[in-house]
């Protein structure tokens, strides 16, 4: 049993529902399959990023890995959304059932699976670091790093953040003459 806070979407109210899932009596009919599937989407969003935890146990800079957890849980907010339901302590629910990744590391998984749709953007030889660096410039400037780094004028992630500081100082002295 997870329990989690699910929020019923509706077009005129939003009705929220606090559910441990097995507390069937509480809901109306009807919904009691809903609640169901999601419970068992959510236990196959845990299993399945614990496969991948797993996984990444020795690579944590593995980005494909980085962006399969993100993906995992990207591809579970769709699916509730299309059984008519949003989870909105899912974060919360992730650190509760998997601490060893905190609130912040979901939320970057996500940000990247959304930043980079398709694995096919992103450069495998590049260490995840480098792309959570990426995820905190805007996208007029993350498209200029990847470029510096595909050229190898940017190698690690001091290099990155030394040209985003004077990226900064450049832009302020702009601003103010």
């Amino acid at each position: 049993m997870i329990p989690y806070e699910i929020r019923q979407i509706t077009n005129e109210n939003t009705t929220t529902y606090h559910v441990a899932v097995s507390v069937e009596h509480a809901v109306k009919d009807g919904m009691i399959q809903k609640i169901k599937d999601v419970e068992k989407l959510t236990n196959k969003l845990l299993k399945d990023l614990n496969k991948v935890l797993e996984q990444m146990n020795n690579s944590k800079n593995n980005v494909l890995l980085n962006w399969k957890l993100g993906d995992l849980i990207y591809n579970y907010t769709l699916q509730t959304k299309k059984l008519g339901f949003e989870c909105v302590s899912l974060t919360k629910m992730l650190e509760e059932n998997m601490p060893k990744f905190k609130f912040e590391h979901w939320r970057l998984r996500l940000k990247f699976r959304e930043e980079y749709p398709d694995k096919k953007l992103i450069d495998t030889t590049v260490p995840f670091e480098m792309y959570h660096e990426l995820l905190c410039v805007n996208k007029k400037d993350r498209k200029h790093l990847e470029k510096m780094m595909s050229e190898g004028k940017i190698k690690t992630v001091m290099d990155m953040r030394m040209i985003r500081a004077k990226t900064k100082v450049n832009k302020k002295e702009k601003q103010i003459s």
